[in-house]
């Protein structure tokens, strides 16, 4: 099933021409001129103003962002960094464990997880992790002099992706873990900064759409309601580039269909946002790694050949 969403994820769409801006952002690194610099490099995949992960000629290096500076980090195998309270950084390796370093120190915090995002206080961390071991009904075991029964609990099942995942939150200081949503068809859990309600990527009707749980009730489906195939009303949902601000999850979704020999940056996408309340959603125009800015708008880098690097989009207030 993750793949069929990854599938739909990767829906080209079509990229609206932007008028560049020279506001000063809040969450960029110093600026635009940092931000457009950082957003520019070849083969970015993430950026989130503190950390960047590039992968080019089959391996990632994940860097700490200081104005336009990257700074590569000392892990190997690593798929895509985090920024994290305190200094540190969440690693994503490329065998799927989950580790935080920082300084020279790198401790493990899962043995596999998937759809990885730091929570604004940067002290928890979302993600798609597995599902609790089973460790089955055990046996009672006779004593042959004295017949005598010992409970013996079953051996602890290796689980993998394939016998179920949930969505989880880890308190990054105490190490304790909660379940958020016990589906394996959901991912991509988004915190909404200000509450204890998530965003995530589900298929209850099997098409991929965005949800909201409020803790206690019941997940709450915001977009592609009665939508039953990928076709003009069908809203793309969220991957790893997103921002909260103004009441709006605004998000790119890359388009695929290029040809990467012609282009020396980052692939092109197109920028959505939807309302975390209503679900309304709105096809923004191109761009990609959107960031809140100072004026209440977002900066996304700009895709259109000779254009400005980035673009500022409306935004709305609201809960």
């Amino acid at each position: 099933m993750r793949r069929v969403l990854a599938l739909l994820l990767a829906v080209p769409l079509p990229l609206a021409a932007c008028s560049p801006t020279t506001s000063v952002r809040r969450g960029t690194p110093s600026g635009l001129d940092a931000y457009c610099e950082v957003t520019s490099t070849p083969g970015l995949v993430r950026f989130d103003g503190e950390v960047a992960t590039i992968c080019e000629g089959g391996g990632c290096m994940v860097a700490r962002v200081r104005g336009s500076t990257l700074t590569p980090l000392p892990v190997s195998g690593a798929a895509m960094g985090f920024s994290a309270s305190r200094g540190r950084t969440v690693i994503l390796h490329d065998d799927a464990r989950l580790t935080i370093l920082e300084g020279s120190d790198e401790v493990e915090l899962a043995r596999w997880a998937a759809d990885v995002s730091v929570e604004d206080d940067g002290d928890h961390v979302l993600f798609v992790g597995l599902r609790e071991a089973d460790t089955g009904f055990g046996e009672d075991v006779e004593d042959p002099e004295t017949g005598e029964l010992t409970s013996v609990p079953g051996a602890s099942v290796e689980m993998t992706p394939e016998m179920g995942t949930r969505l989880v939150r880890l308190d990054l200081d105490t190490a304790e873990l909660e379940e958020l949503v016990d589906d394996p068809m959901a991912g991509t859990p988004i915190a909404l900064p200000g509450t204890d309600d998530i965003l995530f990527v589900g298929a209850p009707d099997g098409v991929a759409a965005l949800l909201r749980l409020t803790p206690g009730t019941p997940a709450r489906q915001l977009t592609n309601v009665g939508v039953l195939d990928v076709g003009q009303e069908f809203v793309p949902v969220p991957q790893h580039e997103y921002a909260v601000i103004g009441g709006r999850v605004v998000y790119s979704v890359i388009d695929r269909a290029v040809d990467l020999d012609e282009r020396d940056g980052p692939l092109p996408g197109a920028m959505w946002a939807v309302d975390v309340s209503t679900g309304e959603a709105e096809l923004l125009g191109g761009g990609r790694f959107p960031m809140p800015s100072s004026d209440g708008v977002i900066a996304a880098a700009e895709d259109t050949p000779g254009g400005g690097c980035a673009s500022t989009y409306a935004s709305t207030e609201g809960p």
